[in-house]
């Protein structure tokens, strides 16, 4: 018998039949069941070969960390709201972006809500907030680069049109046109100098702990293994200071 949800009515009684007894037996972690089980021969070979692929996902999991605190730290030393205008177009944006990825998952907008817990106030309120602060970083970035001088190289924007193409499955060249067609090649350049005004800044911040103790930052974002291009990451997130040093 159990509790009745309403302590006003009689306890629960029940009966259940059990039908049968399974107990999962794991197979022995040894080299015959590495080499059955995957690319590798040995279980020496496959410990190695998962230890490397967490320090990967770790160490991007950093990084993105470090990108991300970098950039709510600048988004601090922005002391005015940014105009209604602007807070309003990157609040489409976001909605836009979140309706194809709900579609593309069969969903819709109201069922995200529904299914979130959120009333449409909420969620509108939600959508401006992230999208004040999100407007925040964006013209801070702006000035980050116009204060350093940050240009960006027409060879740069090749490459992140190869990368598109890539992402994308398409040639480079056909991307090119379409690119050109809609006028976006000065939106890349804009995206990729904000991009570059977020490296400067990571590289300039002072991390801190939520204590504000300084962190070294070799600790923080160790070396990744050899496979993969240190471009990414998001463990535990450290305080960034909006302080910034000097160059020694």
């Amino acid at each position: 018998s159990a509790p009745h949800p309403d302590p006003d009515e009689e306890p629960i009684d029940f009966r259940v039949l059990v039908k049968g007894v399974q107990e999962r037996v794991l197979p022995e972690v040894n080299d015959e069941w590495v080499n059955e089980a995957s690319e590798f021969t040995t279980v020496d070979d496959l410990r190695n070969d998962l230890t490397r692929r967490m320090t990967i996902v770790r160490v991007m999991q950093s990084q993105m960390a470090l990108r991300e605190g970098a950039a709510n730290a600048l988004s601090q030393l922005v002391e005015e709201d940014p105009p209604d205008a602007l807070i309003d177009d990157e609040m489409r944006n976001r909605l836009q972006d979140l309706a194809m990825r709900l579609q593309a998952q069969g969903m819709s907008i109201e069922q995200y809500m529904a299914a979130t817990g959120r009333s449409q106030p909420e969620f509108v309120e939600e959508l401006r907030t992230s999208g004040r602060e999100a407007v925040k970083v964006d013209l801070a970035l702006r000035a980050v680069a116009e204060a350093e001088a940050i240009e960006v190289e027409d060879a740069e924007v090749d490459d992140e049109i190869d990368r598109i193409a890539e992402r994308t499955g398409q040639k480079p060249a056909q991307v090119r046109k379409v690119i050109e067609r809609n006028a976006q090649i000065p939106e890349i350049r804009s995206d990729l100098r904000k991009r570059k005004a977020l490296e400067w800044v990571v590289e300039h911040v002072e991390i801190v702990d939520p204590e504000g103790k300084p962190i070294d930052r070799g600790d923080l974002v160790p070396e990744l293994p050899e496979i993969i291009d240190s471009d990414g990451a998001d463990e535990e997130s450290a305080d960034i200071a909006p302080e910034t040093k000097e160059d020694e």
